[in-house]
């Protein structure tokens, strides 16, 4: 720049987007997301995961590397086809929602080039890979736990649960530590590639850290594994339904009754294995509500369908010939089965409060209500429980819109522009609950039902097993001994990966939290998964995923379970890395370095 020239003319400096290197970048950001691709379902290459930052790390390293705005552009356009293919289950339920969710998605690894870029001159190369975990591991916290209602899914520590050494160490500091170590080895092989003595030195030096960490983790799930410390023997029969998610958009009342038709041979089914606990899906109850008021609204007002009778109805009418149904016809039908099986029937449905029913101009009924929840119901003896559980946490974008949501007229307008006017009308619930199910030797276990997404969230499980971790004002209970995941993973179409990859993230909490957990899922993959994280039983008819059938799995219920060091902490880990990561922001784009923030070097 030459001295003479006025300093208001720095102001008046141009963004570049094509700068040299531009190309380079976004071959960079596809190598990074490639890597990230073959590290989940359905390649399973979990090694992946120590090299996916391999690529960044060396952009950022690169002497002639302007690490700008613009370079950290082009390598988000270089990462987006990953997670257009990791996410292309969403395109069935808005096109919009996809493409911007890619997009959000991809701008992580931008900002951490860019963030990374502006501190990488005040690191020797041998802190480089340091600093790299720390910026990443704070990033990825924030995108999994925080912004947006938060999106836990697809971190770069989650597929080494299959290697338990390193798998343990989500019992010491949860998934995102695990995620903060693999990324260290990456930045370290990265340093490696541009410096080789302070690469050896990154690498041994997280390769320490791993065996140490790894090392406890490992004897902490084998304390109180013993056999004479078994308390109980829980039986459990999980009904795995195959209602496609667009059936259950629009459930008709046509569809209702066919697929409950399934579900009760199923029910029978799982009764012959003579378990203690009988479960179905989330949102598998095919009536309006479980809820006793509600029934008798229904009731009242005679409010009912016209349907077909399918082949294996009514045999008292014809197959094909129209009759009335009423709305209360499910609940009847699920009360008669449930005493005819010696085993309580646990389902997600739908409880309202202060039901009422509304009149529409094309002269159908609704039932409406002042809230409603999704639920986790209990029936045993044709009674429905009186405890229940509602949903602490509603999925971002499946079931609210975070922020929007607070404004019913800008989310009703998105909703109609985005989702074809599907609508988000669910209440989250007041607190944690846990059911007492008694087992064939006379005692009971302890069951906590996180649904859906919530088995993806470790705060929300975390506050079924550590009761005294919650906020005041909640209901306070025994710590679960087991959790039960219900979960409806229709919603993922035809994308097997999908459900793999959420099962796969579930999977962490029995590391985080030292407890075993039964997945339940519409459409699959239904599991049973052992404290250390291990699948031990998978799924129904080999394993398959949209399909029906019944999968009887017992578990051991220990007697004096060892709280893990997560239980106790929580997400610390995260927490310090955002903190840590908030601060080198400020230091990178208030202090300034020697790399503007535009274009190309200053």
């Amino acid at each position: 720049m030459d001295k003479n020239e006025a300093p208001s003319s720095k102001k008046r400096r141009k963004f570049q987007l094509f700068i040299p290197g531009w190309k380079q970048a976004v071959t960079i950001g596809t190598l990074h997301g490639l890597l990230l691709v073959l590290a989940f379902a359905p390649f399973w290459l979990w090694m992946s995961s120590f090299f996916a930052v391999v690529p960044l790390g060396w952009l950022v390293m690169q002497k002639n590397a302007s690490c700008s705005m613009a370079m950290a552009f082009w390598v988000i356009v270089g990462v987006l086809p990953a997670w257009l293919f990791e996410y292309i289950w969403v395109f069935d339920v808005t096109a919009i929602g996809y493409v911007l969710l890619a997009g959000y998605l991809s701008a992580y690894a931008g900002v951490f080039v860019w963030i990374a870029g502006r501190l990488r001159h005040r690191f020797s190369n041998g802190y480089f890979a340091l600093m790299g975990a720390v910026i990443w591991s704070g990033l990825e916290f924030f995108r999994g736990e925080m912004f947006l209602g938060g999106d836990p899914m697809h971190l770069l520590g989650q597929p080494l649960i299959d290697w338990a050494f390193v798998a343990g160490i989500g019992a010491l500091g949860g998934q995102y530590l695990v995620s903060g170590l693999a990324v260290g080895s990456g930045f370290g092989i990265a340093v490696l590639l541009v410096n080789r003595r302070a690469g050896l030195k990154a690498v041994f030096g997280v390769a320490c850290v791993i065996f140490v960490l790894g090392g406890a983790g490992f004897l902490m799930s084998q304390n109180g594994s013993g056999e004479e410390e078994v308390k109980h023997k829980l039986k459990v029969a999980v009904v795995q339904t195959n209602v496609p998610q667009e059936n259950k958009i629009g459930w008709t009342p046509q569809q209702r009754l066919e697929d409950w038709l399934e579900m009760q041979q199923l029910i029978l089914e799982a009764g012959q294995a003579e378990p203690d606990l009988i479960v179905l899906p989330e949102t598998m109850f095919p009536g309006l509500s479980l809820d006793p008021e509600a029934l008798a609204q229904e009731h009242r007002l005679e409010l009912s369908w016209i349907v077909t009778n399918p082949q294996g109805g009514d045999p008292s009418i014809s197959t094909g010939q129209q009759v009335r149904l009423e709305s209360v016809f499910f609940a009847d039908q699920f009360k008669a089965l449930s005493r005819s099986i010696d085993a309580p029937i646990m389902v997600g449905g739908t409880h309202v409060v202060n039901p009422w029913v509304k009149k529409h101009a094309d002269g159908m009924v609704s039932l409406e209500a002042d809230a409603r929840y999704n639920s986790v119901f209990v029936m045993q003896g044709g009674q429905v429980w009186p405890s229940r559980y509602d949903k602490l946490k509603l999925t971002p974008f499946g079931e609210v819109l975070p922020y929007v949501s607070a404004w019913s007229w800008l989310e009703s307008l998105l909703m109609k522009v985005a989702a074809g006017g599907m609508s988000f009308d669910l209440d989250a619930g007041s607190g944690p609950r846990v059911f007492e199910i008694a087992d064939s030797s006379g005692g009971s276990v302890t069951v906590g039902t996180p649904i859906c997404f919530e088995g993806a969230y470790s705060g929300v499980c975390r506050a079924f097993v550590r009761p005294r971790g919650l906020q005041k004002g909640e209901l306070m209970h025994k710590p679960a001994e087991l959790l039960i995941n219900l979960t409806n993973d229709g919603w993922f179409g035809g994308f097997d990966a999908g459900r793999e990859q959420h099962l796969l993230a579930a999977r962490w909490r029995s590391v985080e939290l030292g407890v075993p957990m039964v997945r339940v899922a519409n459409t699959g993959v239904s599991a049973a998964i052992d404290r250390a994280g291990r699948v031990i039983q998978r799924g129904v008819k080999g394993g398959q995923s949209r399909v029906a059938g019944v999968m009887v799995v017992e578990f051991d219920v220990i007697e004096q379970q060892s709280t893990t060091m997560y239980a106790v902490t929580g997400n610390i880990f995260g927490f310090t890395m955002l903190f840590l990561t908030a601060l080198g922001g400020v230091w990178a784009f208030i202090l300034r370095g020697r790399v503007g923030g535009w274009g190309a070097e200053v």
